[in-house]
């Protein structure tokens, strides 16, 4: 019972952080601001799906949850995106790019959403976890092009243009 109380006071933790962060966005600018409404947008949805499998007493209706509940690999790869494009803030670099990549990373997610069957488990009986059954581990992958990303936040995080007092 502890966990359950644990797993579900995290939740509600992120999910406050997110109502934080989407009131903290309407001070950037307009691009960056719609962007990132969009990113703690799918993050709350991310987490209402995380609440819903604790209280959803049939399988069946979880299916209808899976393009919820890995809404994550889309958001986070956008937020790391939308970090380095901030990062490397110069004249010759456009936004279009990060949209472009944001596109191609969403189509990725549609393509692995619709082609794999997905796995259901349940957890110390209080709980349902999700998995996608694929030959690679989509976990791997992602957290594969979200450090390269990652690293090249903090490789071009010496660029004159920024504001490093924010970071």
């Amino acid at each position: 019972m502890i966990n359950l109380f644990i797993y579900i006071s995290a939740i509600l933790l992120m999910f406050i952080i997110c109502m934080q962060g989407g009131k903290a966005t309407f001070k950037a600018p307009r691009k960056i601001k719609i962007i990132s409404i969009i990113i703690y947008f799918l993050m709350i949805l991310k987490f209402i799906s995380l609440t819903l499998l604790v209280f959803v007493n049939n399988i069946r209706n979880l299916y209808w949850l899976k393009w919820i509940y890995f809404l994550d690999f889309l958001a986070i790869p956008i937020c790391i995106l939308i970090c380095f494009y901030i990062c490397i803030k110069n004249n010759k670099f456009n936004l279009n790019y990060i949209i472009f990549i944001i596109v191609l990373i969403t189509s990725i997610l549609i393509f692995f959403m619709t082609k794999y069957s997905l796995k259901i488990n349940m957890f110390n009986g209080q709980y349902y976890i999700m998995e996608l059954l694929t030959p690679i581990n989509m976990y791997v992958f992602f957290i594969f092009v979200n450090l390269i990303f990652l690293i090249l936040c903090l490789i071009k995080h010496n660029n004159k243009y920024i504001n490093k007092n924010i970071l």
